[in-house]
């Protein structure tokens, strides 16, 4: 009985992953997850963490447990083991590996291995918008180049506009920018005006990019806010740190009070009548001591 059910239960997995594949996860815990999730739903029935571990190649233990959990990082072997077991191929067997790599890697390397795995995700995508939206938000000066053409002043004159930034950007870099906001059809070159202008007001992320696209730019705007602490004048940013001791439900307001300030935040800008400058509000709220309970 239990080798017809571990046959039937190796059947299932080796499926799951075409239903929920690598590439939609930034996490492969979650992917891990998401495999036992699927499996018990198709097969009705319970899929405990020792048998998902033999059928992974790990053994009867519940090494899948200790790994999902966050005790123990996967080893090469046991990667090469779940390759294997699942029967990943082509584009998604290279993203779980980047997928890997990505998620145990040291902070210092972590935006490296960002990139290269949204770059992988570039190649599992179908549709050509979601690829562009891909590229709008993995470089951080997009979205700047596009809030830019809404100002009065604006010149579609590459060298203009990299001289405004800091940190500075290059020519050649905003007319790949211009060039990308044309093809998402963002904005467009108005002959009379001699300018590009907008089409839109602001730009959403597709159902396939989104998760993706959140992580890559908020982990670019963390990196210019580092870098705004030496390179803006003081007279010209706030940045202030907290650390604070709070209730649950006080944790709950100050998420809401956040949303809220954002929201505040994008009606003064669409309430602003004549918009001279970009800026960028960075907002981060996260616990950095597990509660007790």
């Amino acid at each position: 009985m239990t080798s017809r059910r571990s046959q039937s239960t190796k059947t299932l997995l080796r499926a799951a992953w075409r239903i929920d594949p690598p590439s939609r996860f930034l996490d492969y815990k979650d992917f891990l997850r998401s495999m036992q999730r699927e499996v018990e739903a198709k097969a009705g029935a319970r899929y405990p963490f020792h048998q998902l571990s033999q059928d992974l190649g790990f053994g009867s233990q519940n090494a899948v447990y200790i790994i999902i959990h966050g005790y123990r990082k996967m080893n090469a072997e046991q990667v090469e083991q779940v390759v294997a077991a699942l029967g990943l191929t082509g584009s998604e067997r290279r993203y779980f590996l980047r997928l890997v790599a990505y998620t145990d890697c040291a902070e210092s390397e972590r935006r490296a291995h960002f990139d290269a795995l949204a770059a992988e995700r570039g190649k599992t995508l179908d549709d050509d918008h979601d690829k562009l939206l891909l590229r709008f938000f993995g470089e951080w000066h997009h979205a700047a180049v596009f809030e830019m053409i809404g100002l009065a002043e604006f010149r579609s004159d590459p060298t203009w506009i990299a001289e405004r930034f800091y940190p500075r950007i290059t020519p050649e870099q905003v007319k790949k920018s211009l060039d990308l906001l044309e093809s998402l059809g963002l904005v467009r070159f108005d002959d009379t005006a001699q300018r590009h202008v907008k089409l839109q007001k602001s730009v959403g992320t597709g159902d396939q990019v989104r998760g993706m696209a959140i992580v890559g730019y908020h982990l670019q705007m963390l990196e210019l806010s580092q870098a705004a602490l030496s390179s803006v004048a003081a007279e010209e940013r706030e940045i202030g740190a907290l650390t604070l001791a709070v209730s649950e439900d006080v944790a709950r307001r100050l998420r809401e009070d956040v949303r809220l300030f954002r929201k505040y935040a994008v009606y003064l800008s669409e309430q602003c009548d004549n918009p001279d400058r970009i800026m960028q509000i960075n907002l981060q709220l996260f616990p950095v001591v597990r509660s007790a309970t």
